[in-house]
């Protein structure tokens, strides 16, 4: 369990470096009109993949987890097909609904091209995400995810330096079909992959097809839809709203903002064992000491990641994104806010995760993505992309409140990183 732990967490270590590289690669080669233009059609694709997936992955991980457990081949072999079948029926579905649409409506925008260009990532990756679904279930994390997390933004990346030296003049468009070309060559790769992983009793079955079974996938769709929602809205309202110079400079903000919360993530996430064998055993003073220190080694790794950003901030960026995109730190400087606030409050999602009160945990992260796109709708045609980090950090800021609250009333837990009571009662 540990070592494949250490796996995932390596391979989304090299997945988000070899992301943020990518966005250098394509910002800097295309400008922040351009990379605007580019971001806001990668966030609309991605929405209409997340429908077009229909909860599919994340059903057939579980599924596959339990039919490998019981050595039920033939029906790991036909949720696996069938549930292929649909992710890709539904991609050219929705894919053929948008391509009518854009043209009907958007013809003559300058848009028109790159969500045109774009359409193919809908199948390919509802495709590719059923794939990694069912390696998931297969508990293969290591290679069996390497295809789509890491070998995808490195390929996009190689086709990207290609273009800048082959073309004049790179633009959004060679952006979208750099990204289209790399993950049609992962998905090929990932089915290969997925082939020689896949047990060779599960191979050799006659497949059973159980589709009214995948009804079941529908409620993960919601749930699934509003996390990504959450996350690409103030791109969207921003592309609608605003020009796509603004997406572009608030992207850039973002890449460095997304950093510092992955490093939070990773952090945070080694010590989810340990949480929950500690409410176990009932030891709340344990549990306590436990919390505060995470919470305090959390504070200090990124505390002086936080202080670099607001002080280097624009060296940072122009030195990795270039002077095009020195309007960024504004917004990065707003947007560290809510990390900030998610440090200052300690590992509480962890907390009420691992000890069986994941239902207050998912309370509370719909109740601030409630909060974040109402602020969206109001702040950014206000404020432009200051409002859209605006609105993420009011959001993150009160969903982590929520989260330390739930903690102190249902836990008896104080994870934040300031002196608990039972700590000030020691000291006194």
């Amino acid at each position: 369990m540990l070592k494949a732990g250490i796996i995932s967490l390596l391979n989304k270590l090299a997945s988000v470096l070899a992301a943020f590289l990518c966005s250098v690669v394509i910002a800097r080669s295309v400008g922040p009109e351009e990379f605007g233009k580019y971001t806001l059609c990668i966030s609309v694709i991605l929405m209409m993949t997340i429908v077009a997936q229909a909860g599919i992955p994340k059903f057939l991980t579980r599924e596959t987890a339990s039919n490998l457990f019981n050595k039920n081949w033939a029906l790991l072999s036909g949720d696996m097909r069938l549930g292929g079948i649909l992710a890709g029926f539904a991609g050219v579905l929705i894919s053929g609904i948008a391509a009518a649409a854009i043209t009907l409506l958007f013809s003559s925008d300058v848009q028109y091209n790159i969500f045109l260009y774009g359409i193919p990532l809908i199948i390919i990756n509802s495709i590719g995400a059923v794939r990694a679904g069912v390696v998931r279930g297969l508990g293969k994390i290591g290679s069996g995810l390497f295809p789509e997390m890491v070998l995808r933004p490195v390929l996009t990346l190689l086709i990207m330096l290609l273009f800048v030296i082959s073309v004049d003049i790179v633009s959004a468009e060679h952006a979208v079909i750099a990204n289209v070309l790399a993950s049609s060559i992962s998905l090929v790769i990932g089915l290969v992959v997925l082939n020689l992983l896949l047990p060779s009793d599960a191979k050799a079955a006659v497949p059973t097809y159980q589709v009214r079974r995948f009804k079941r996938a529908l409620p993960i769709l919601v749930m699934v839809f509003l996390d990504e929602a959450n996350r690409q809205i103030g791109v969207i309202v921003l592309g609608l709203t605003a020009t796509s110079f603004d997406v572009g400079i608030y992207k850039v903000a973002m890449q460095f903002s997304n950093l510092l919360l992955f490093g939070i993530a990773a952090l945070d996430a080694s010590s989810s064992p340990y949480f929950s064998r500690i409410r176990e055993s009932g030891e709340l003073n344990v549990l306590q000491r436990a919390a505060k220190f995470n919470s305090r080694v959390i504070w200090i790794v990124t505390a002086p990641a936080i202080l670099m950003i607001v002080t280097l901030g624009p060296a940072f960026v122009t030195l990795i994104f270039g002077s095009e995109y020195q309007g960024a730190y504004a917004p990065l400087c707003i947007l560290i806010i809510g990390p900030a606030a998610l440090v200052v409050a300690g590992s509480a999602s962890t907390l009420l995760v691992m000890t069986g009160l994941e239902q207050d945990a998912a309370r509370n992260l719909l109740l601030g993505s409630i909060l974040h796109v109402s602020l969206v709708l109001v702040l950014i045609p206000l404020w432009g992309n200051a409002g859209a980090a605006a609105a993420s950090s009011a959001a993150l800021t009160f969903q982590a409140y929520l989260m330390w609250r739930s903690c102190a009333l249902k836990l008896k837990v104080e994870p934040s990183i300031f002196p608990a009571r039972m700590e000030r009662k020691d000291a006194a």
